[in-house]
């Protein structure tokens, strides 16, 4: 009898496993595409991000969480690259402030340039965010 248990789990596991698989391709596919329909044109989702993907909906991240997260990531990298071409090298204190300012306001890449010349020029602590 117990032979028969032992089956029946190994079944049992073997048919979660399945599910679990199935429900993992489901969520990447999906984020995938949300994250392909948010970029434009001529962008793809590389490999890293595909990866990134794969790793957020093993962890049972439903898909849509999942793509925005990476698309949050893009256009973070994205406005720090802009920013740094235009003034050159960021501190740690400058990347944490703009990651901020993406997260909490509606501050154009404009106004964080200025923003952060402006405490460059004078020597003083960025501004402070408001909620």
């Amino acid at each position: 009898m117990n032979w028969l248990k032992n089956a029946l789990d190994s079944v049992h596991n073997l048919i979660h496993g399945i599910k679990r698989f199935i429900t993992l391709m489901k969520c990447t596919q999906k984020a995938i595409q949300k994250v392909q329909d948010g970029l434009f044109p001529h962008e793809t989702v590389t490999p890293p991000e595909k990866e990134k993907i794969k790793q957020l909906c093993a962890i049972e991240l439903p898909w849509y969480v999942v793509a925005d997260l990476i698309l949050a990531e893009r256009q973070r990298k994205n406005v720090i690259a802009v920013i740094a071409t235009r003034i050159g090298e960021l501190t740690e204190e400058e990347l944490e402030w703009i990651h901020n300012c993406l997260t909490t306001s509606n501050m154009s890449i404009d106004e964080m340039i200025r923003e952060i010349q402006k405490s460059r020029s004078s020597q003083t602590p960025l501004p402070k965010l408001k909620p």
